[in-house]
């Protein structure tokens, strides 16, 4: 019998190849909670459950997303990060085995999320749909695509949003108590005004 590891059929991507450049310096790395964004982001995708854990970053942080990522965290580069969010969700499906369903997408720079919501949306996936958490009418991360969107992920410009290339047809909400969902932080003063969490 295989093992999950070599036929997982859930996934979690943490997306951390942006330039950062209104924050200063890379968000992986930014400090938090006694680690890092990075670290936050790999500790509450290995909490939620899925089998594959993958980091997407840019070349020139891979050595030092290598030492921070979590044991069990496969780290793929992006060569092209500034084509935006959409070139770093496609290295990561091109690296999806076919026996993934879903891929759990999930942004570095929203360390304030709830683990349950989390593990919440863990059980949410299929292979024909994309999740979006809700809260207070608007859609925020992590987000859940199922395996049948993966073709239109990887036939897309790399320079398009993946909410453009996702049909509006093909998606579910989960709504969630949860206004962290909405919040990522792009500016040192914005990060300046975050509480911690308990």
């Amino acid at each position: 019998m295989c093992s999950p590891e070599l036929n997982p059929t859930s996934a979690v991507v943490i997306l951390a190849a942006g330039a950062s450049s209104r924050m200063g310096r890379p968000k992986a790395l930014l400090p938090w909670n006694g680690g890092t964004f990075l670290s936050e982001a790999c500790r509450k995708a290995a909490q939620a459950g899925p089998e594959l854990k993958l980091v997407v970053t840019r070349a020139e942080l891979e050595s030092a997303v290598r030492d921070i990522a979590r044991p069990g965290h496969r780290v793929l580069v992006n060569p092209q990060p500034e084509h935006g969010m959409l070139s770093s969700l496609q290295v990561a499906v091109r690296a999806l085995p076919p026996s993934v369903l879903h891929l759990m997408v999930a942004l570095v720079d929203q360390p304030c999320i709830a683990d349950a919501t989390f593990q919440l949306m863990a059980t949410r996936g299929d292979a024909h749909h994309w999740v979006t958490p809700r809260h207070g009418g608007r859609g925020g991360h992590p987000v859940l695509i199922g395996r049948e969107l993966f073709a239109r992920i990887l036939a897309a410009s790399p320079d398009q949003s993946p909410r453009d290339v996702l049909p509006a047809a093909s998606r579910l909400f989960v709504d969630v108590d949860d206004p962290a969902i909405l919040t990522d932080f792009d500016t040192p003063e914005e990060l300046a005004a975050a509480s911690l969490p308990p």
